[in-house]
Parts: structure tokens; C-alpha cells; sequence
């Protein structure tokens, strides 16, 4: 039971992340059809989300924050249109925010 949760956990998270990624050269290319592009602009955003998530896997071992906690911390982070760096930045900020003010 406990598999599974951790398996709907990463998923959820995954799917979560590469929805609100935007990566760069999303636009429709040169003699791109508009299905090649979604195909490829949503490699992009899997690919992204898998790194950022792995990112998030790697801060929540050098910090007190679970996986759950710092994947919050990136979705609200992308809500507000952070990305990449960006978003990194802002999701070690809240931390650091949550950490002096409990």
C-alpha cells in the first residue's frame, strides 16, 4: 500500500510539474505541424518536470522539508510564473521564510 502511494505521489507530482513548465522555443516552428509541436513542447515539459523533481528530491534530503512540502513550494512557485532558476530560488526562499518563522 505504501508503494503505491509513493508511486500516485510522484506521478501526481510529475504530471503537476510538467503542466505548469514552460520551457524555452515552445513556439510552432518552420514547417512544424501543430501535433508535432504539441508532441515536442510536451517532451519539453516532461523532461523539465523530471528535473525538477529530482532537484526537489535532493533539497528535501539537505532540509528539514519532506517531498510533499517542497513539491508545494514548486507548484506555487510556477503558479506565480517562476521557472527554472527562478523557481528554484523562490522555493529555497520559502524554506528559508518557513524555517525562521515556524
Amino acid at each position: 500500500m505504501a508503494t503505491l502511494r509513493l508511486i500516485s505521489f510522484r506521478e501526481g507530482a510529475l504530471s503537476t510539474l510538467a503542466t505548469l513548465a514552460r520551457t524555452n522555443g515552445e513556439g510552432l516552428r518552420p514547417g512544424e505541424t501543430a501535433d508535432q509541436n504539441s508532441r515536442r513542447v510536451r517532451g519539453q515539459r516532461q523532461q523539465q518536470a523530471g528535473a525538477d523533481f529530482s532537484w526537489a528530491q535532493d533539497f528535501a534530503r539537505r532540509t528539514p522539508l519532506n517531498m510533499t512540502q517542497v513539491v508545494e513550494l514548486q507548484t506555487q512557485a510556477a503558479s506565480a510564473g517562476y521557472q527554472g532558476r527562478e523557481a528554484r530560488d523562490m522555493t529555497r526562499a520559502a524554506a528559508d521564510a518557513g524555517a525562521l518563522h515556524p
